[in-house]
């Protein structure tokens, strides 16, 4: 497996098309700073349940580029963290975090087999 500054990703599908910069004034509806996994789900479900939204993501770099490029892929929930969760933030808060988060790995693979994305996406566990 490649792992460079790059990532993975951008080695197998070829880098994105390089935008250029804004200039002058710029309005949007919402804007979403970070064009990373994050930044591009925000994006996709506002534009989802608004579609006539503006919605501008801004990016230093490229979309899919840094960290999220370079992490090979892992989805996962939060379960591993539930003792410190439960320490931080009580028993209730951490379970609701927790919930929150699995279904969110299903809602990633869910997405995927939708929208037709060959992201590998495979439902594992963890140790």
């Amino acid at each position: 497996m490649l792992h460079d500054a790059h990532g993975l990703w951008i080695a197998e599908a070829g880098s994105p098309e390089v935008l250029p910069a804004l200039e002058g004034e710029q309005s949007a509806d919402v804007v979403v700073v970070g064009g990373g996994y994050t930044g591009l789900w925000t994006a996709w479900h506002v534009l989802a349940a608004e579609p006539e939204a503006d919605v501008v993501v801004l990016e230093s770099g490229r979309c899919g580029h840094g960290p999220s490029g370079r992490n090979g892929g892992f989805v996962s929930s939060l379960d591993l963290s539930l003792p410190s969760l439960r320490r931080d933030y009580g028993e209730a808060a951490a379970e609701a975090w927790a919930a929150e988060a699995s279904e969110t790995v299903d809602a990633v693979g869910a997405w995927c087999e939708a929208e037709n994305v060959d992201a590998h996406y495979r439902k594992g566990g963890e140790l």
